[in-house]
This record gives C-alpha cells, sequence and structure tokens, in this order.
C-alpha cells in the first residue's frame, strides 16, 4: 500500500491571472513557487492573462496520465487517499478592472474548469479578489456584488452534474484595519511590469497557503 502519510499533500494547480493586477501578481508568485513540489513536477501551471487556450492547456496538462503518475511517485494529490485527483483553480483579479468588462473573465474561467469531465469531488476552486480600486485608499470597487450574483448563477449551471462543489473567495484590499495601507500604485498604470507592494504581500499570503 502506498505510504501517503510521508508525502506532501497537495493539489495539481492552474493558477490564472485576470487583467493587468492579476497578471503581474500570478507572474510573481509563480516565480516564488518555482521550486516546489508541484512545480518540480510540471503540476503548477500559471495563466498570466486569462486566454482560454491556454487555460485549456493546462487543464489538459494537469490531467495528463503519465505526468501525473510520475507526479504522484513524490506527493499524495488524490481525496480522500488512493480516490480522486485533485484539480485545483485559483484565479487572480481586480474587481475594478474585471467591472468594464462585457462578461466577467474569471466566470468564464471557472465555467470551463467546471466542465472539464473529472468527478466534482476533486475539484477545487478558488477566486482571489483585489477589491481596491482608483481613488480614495478606502474606496471599494463595486464588482462584489454583481461578480458573486454571477457565481451562484454559475453553480446553478453545474448543480445537477456537479454536486456538493463549493468555492473559496478571497477578499483583498489594500486598507488596513489600522488606518494604515499598503502602496498600490499599479492601479493607475496597467502597463507596469514589476509588482507593487500591495501585489508582493498578497502574493506572499497565497505562497503561504499553496505551498505544500
Amino acid at each position: 500500500m502506498a505510504d501517503f502519510a510521508n508525502r506532501p499533500s497537495a493539489a495539481p494547480t492552474l493558477l490564472v491571472g485576470v487583467g493587468p493586477v492579476g497578471g503581474r501578481l500570478v507572474r510573481f508568485l509563480g516565480e516564488r513557487l518555482a521550486n516546489t513540489f508541484l512545480a518540480r513536477t510540471g503540476m503548477l501551471t500559471v495563466v498570466d492573462n486569462a486566454d482560454p487556450d491556454a487555460v485549456r492547456r493546462g487543464i489538459d496538462r494537469m490531467t495528463n496520465q503519465r505526468a501525473v503518475l510520475a507526479a504522484e511517485v513524490e506527493g499524495n494529490m488524490r481525496a480522500p487517499f488512493d480516490r480522486y485527483l485533485r484539480l485545483q483553480l485559483v484565479a487572480v483579479g481586480n474587481l475594478a478592472e474585471m467591472e468594464a468588462a462585457e462578461s466577467n473573465p474569471m466566470v468564464k474561467i471557472a465555467d470551463r474548469f467546471l466542465k472539464h469531465p473529472h468527478p466534482p469531488e476533486g475539484l477545487r476552486l478558488g477566486f482571489v479578489l483585489d477589491a481596491s480600486r482608483i481613488g480614495e485608499v478606502a474606496d471599494v470597487a463595486e464588482g462584489l456584488r454583481p461578480f458573486l450574483a454571477r457565481l451562484e448563477e454559475l453553480a446553478e449551471d453545474h448543480a445537477a452534474r456537479r454536486p456538493g462543489l463549493s468555492a473559496t473567495a478571497i477578499l483583498a484590499h489594500r486598507a488596513l484595519l489600522d488606518g494604515t495601507h499598503l502602496d498600490h500604485p499599479n492601479l493607475e498604470n496597467s502597463e507596469a511590469l514589476e509588482p507593487d507592494l500591495f501585489e508582493r504581500e498578497l502574493a506572499r499570503l497565497l505562497e503561504a497557503m499553496l505551498r505544500p
């Protein structure tokens, strides 16, 4: 019998950046995760532009039987043990940037992920939402309510085929509880290549959650 107790527990992960903020953040996060079990075994895919074809290729890569079997020599990727392969989508983006889109690209990505033929017990969905917006430090993006409503519609669409499916949403903002804030100048510079202080700190928090 396989000795799962001595293997790191991890889920093949598709990390997708939506919009300029999301793209910078996942690139930085991908670099920080480069030495992890997932990255070394090809079970971490970073897509920094929410391109549908790249997302599809990422899903195919995560479920390639030969690659999965090779990765399982080093780690436990099933839940419960030895049953369902765990597949994880983590989508990251700024709500204000997504407000301008005709249809929410993050929801489109989740819909594509859920349509992949895989037992629902093995699917994990995570949304990391930056609610900061241009303006006063305390301003909050208005897109949260419609985004959550669209997620509910998506859940209803897949309810019959994916019973018991759940998703985790993490809401972040540059304003801190002590009245200070993290600098987030990239909100006003979509062409910025390097992550700002807020984006780096959020990436580090996600790294701690994703690192096996």
